[in-house]
C-alpha cells in the first residue's frame, strides 16, 4: 500500500484532462520504491473520508416505489456526491488503463468501510462495514493478497508482449514507440488455433465505467505480417442480439457491398471472469428495492 495522495500521475496512456491523485494505492510485489502514481500498475484504490457525510450510500437505504426514480441506494447530497464522482473517475481510470475483467475499491468514510466490485454492468457495493469491530476489511485484504489473477480482475488472456514479439511489432510505426506492448489471442471457434495481435497499452478515457468499452487499436497481426485493426469490446450478452462478426459473416455472405472486412471475431475468456456478474447479483440479492435493468455484457 502507497499513500499516493500528491504523487505526479505518470499512467503512460492518457486522455483524462486531469491528474487523478487518490489517497492511497494497492501494487503487486514488494517494492516500497514507489514515486509515481502509475494506474496501469494499480491494483486496487482506497479513497479516505474523514466526515461521515462523505459516504456517497445510504446507511439505511430507501424502499423504491414506481412513484420516485432517485436511486434508493445514493445520497443526494452534495458531500456524499462529490465523492462519488471521486471513486467512479478511479474506477474508470484503472478499468481504462489496463485489461481488466473487473476491479476492486475500498472507501472509507471516518469509522465506516465500503468494498466494492465494478464491471462493465455496473457496481456492487457492500452494505457498512465498522471496522474497529467487524473482521470483512481485514478477510478482504487478506483474501485479495491470496487470489489469483483471474479473481483480482485482470484479464489473463492478454499478456505482455516477448521479446521476439516486440522486435515484430516494431515493424509498425504506431507501434514503434510504444512503452509497452501486449499480445492478444483471439479464436474464432474453439477447433482451430487463435490468431496472436500485438497491440500497445490502453489508454485511459475519462467515461462511465460501464458499458460496452470499445477500443480501437493498430495491431501487428503475426500470422500474416501486416497491419490491421483491432476492435476490443464488451458486447451486450442477450439471446436476441446477434454478435457483431457474426452480422458481418451474414453481410458478406450475402455479397452485401461496401461495408468492412472482418477476417477474425470472437469472444474470449470463458463465463467466469469475461462476463459481468453485476446483473446477475442485483436479481439474486436485491429484494426491497426495484429491480434495476442492468444490462450484462
Amino acid at each position: 500500500m502507497v499513500k499516493t495522495a500528491g504523487m505526479k500521475d505518470a499512467t503512460p496512456y492518457t486522455k483524462f484532462p486531469f491528474a487523478c491523485q487518490p489517497d492511497c494505492s494497492v501494487f503487486a510485489g514488494k517494492d516500497i520504491s514507489i514515486r509515481e502514481f502509475d494506474a496501469s500498475a494499480v491494483e486496487f484504490i482506497i479513497k479516505f473520508k474523514v466526515n461521515p457525510s462523505a459516504d456517497p450510500f445510504l446507511l439505511d437505504p430507501m424502499p423504491q416505489t414506481k412513484a420516485t426514480s432517485a436511486n434508493p441506494l445514493m445520497s443526494t447530497t452534495s458531500a456524499g456526491c462529490i465523492p462519488a464522482g471521486q471513486i467512479t473517475a478511479y474506477a474508470t481510470l484503472v478499468l481504462s488503463s489496463q485489461y481488466r475483467t473487473h476491479a476492486f475499491s475500498v472507501l472509507i468514510s471516518k469509522d465506516v468501510a465500503r468494498l466494492i466490485r465494478w464491471d462493465r454492468a455496473g457496481a456492487i457495493v457492500t452494505a457498512p462495514i465498522y471496522y474497529d469491530r467487524d473482521p470483512q476489511l481485514y478477510d478482504f485484504l487478506i483474501r485479495y493478497d491470496n487470489a489469483s489473477p483471474q479473481i483480482r480482475g485482470h484479464d489473463t488472456t492478454v499478456l505482455k508482449a516477448n521479446v521476439d514479439e516486440e522486435q515484430c511489432a516494431q515493424r509498425l510505426k504506431e507501434l514503434s514507440d510504444a512503452k509497452t506492448l501486449f499480445s492478444m489471442a483471439i479464436s474464432s471457434c474453439k477447433s482451430q488455433p487463435p490468431m496472436c495481435y500485438i497491440v500497445c497499452g490502453p489508454c485511459a478515457q475519462p467515461d462511465i465505467p460501464a458499458g460496452r468499452w470499445t477500443r480501437t487499436s493498430t495491431a501487428y497481426d503475426i500470422q500474416r505480417d501486416k497491419r490491421v485493426i483491432l476492435k476490443d469490446s464488451w458486447r451486450i450478452s442477450l439471446e436476441d442480439i446477434t454478435p457483431e462478426g457474426d452480422v458481418y459473416k451474414m453481410l458478406h455472405e450475402g455479397n452485401v457491398p461496401n461495408i468492412p472486412c472482418c477476417s477474425m471475431s470472437g469472444d474470449i475468456g470463458d463465463d467466469d471472469f469475461h462476463c459481468s456478474w453485476t446483473d446477475k447479483f442485483v436479481r439474486k440479492f436485491v429484494q426491497h428495492v426495484l429491480t434495476p435493468q442492468l444490462i450484462p455484457h
